[in-house]
């Protein structure tokens, strides 16, 4: 389960409204005990568009990370916010999903090259770069 606390603001330029979210998650205690990124807690913005719940809101990690299908801006590399958005999924499932990618990464959809060959070549260097991107997450709350 995901703890969240967001704030919420709107941005009103152009005659759109959008409306922007910055969240803050921690991963509780029912993960499994491999979860390499469970004792972190992540920033993440959620923008939503005028066209949601039609198009998939823009959701990007604010905190620093290191995983094979996160790019370098935060930007998460995730079907169901591209081309498998559905309108029937709501911020818990999207959340869901990102704690899922986050626990399985899909090395073989790399957003980052470098995270997805250490996954895979290298799980002990990889699990120390993101322990140090976890201890980071601590210090950047």
């Amino acid at each position: 389960m995901w703890g969240m606390s967001a704030a919420g603001s709107s941005d009103r330029r152009n005659s759109h409204s959008r409306e922007k979210y910055q969240c803050r998650t921690q991963q509780s205690a029912f993960c499994a005990q491999q979860w390499i990124y469970k004792h972190g807690t992540f920033k993440l913005t959620i923008e939503f568009t005028e066209e949601y719940p039609n198009k998939p809101p823009t959701v990007r990690f604010v905190s620093k990370m290191f995983h094979p299908n996160v790019y370098a801006d935060g930007s998460i590399c995730l079907d169901i916010l591209q081309n498998r958005w559905s309108p029937t999924y709501d911020v818990s499932s999207i959340l869901t999903s990102i704690q899922s990618l986050l626990d399985e990464p899909n090395p073989n959809s790399p957003a980052n090259s470098q995270a997805a060959q250490l996954y895979q070549e290298n799980k002990r260097e990889y699990e120390k770069r993101v322990s140090a991107i976890v201890e980071q997450s601590w210090r950047d709350c």
